[in-house]
């Protein structure tokens, strides 16, 4: 039993429920910055949509410019 409240006890966390929700504030306001727009190439969506159709193997490879 001592060697149950042991491991219990290290799986547990010594957080306040401040740090742990002001974490999670600085995550969302993280990924709202991040994801707020998203850029798509049309054309380079055509151009693979057609080569799919002639089973060409395809590589997907993500610009800097993708993530700005």
């Amino acid at each position: 039993m001592k060697e149950v409240k042991e491991i219990l006890d290290e799986m547990g966390h010594a957080l306040s429920m401040k740090a742990v929700r002001g974490f999670a504030y600085f995550l969302i306001k993280v990924f709202k910055a991040l994801f707020k727009r998203v850029y798509v190439n049309e054309e380079g969506v055509q151009m693979v949509g057609t080569a799919v159709l002639f089973d060409y193997d395809q590589i997907f490879i993500l610009s800097s410019a993708s993530f700005s």
